[in-house]
């Protein structure tokens, strides 16, 4: 038992072997996210970004989307509060 199991079928060769393959693939994906930036501007030059599409004038201001979200906020708490409790 123990560390003669370890010994007897090779486990430091496969813990070895997998932190190796472990290292290697954070390493290409430590990797892959530098170079995102630089893919990104690449992939730009033959996908712009379309700004036609983007229409500012329906947006609401983000005051009156904060009113109507505490609104329902206080909808619901005063559901709930006014619900029947189980009693079990």
């Amino acid at each position: 038992m123990g560390l003669d199991n370890i010994w007897a079928h090779d486990g430091v060769g496969i813990a070895i072997s997998g932190m190796g393959i472990v290292f290697v693939l954070l390493t290409l994906i430590s990797v892959f996210i530098s170079q995102l930036p630089r893919f990104m501007k690449l992939l730009d030059r033959f996908v712009p970004e379309n700004t036609e599409l983007q229409d500012t004038g329906n947006l609401e201001s983000s005051a009156d989307v904060a009113n109507d979200e505490m609104l329902r906020v206080a909808a619901i708490a005063f559901a709930v509060s006014r619900a029947p409790q189980r009693r079990d």
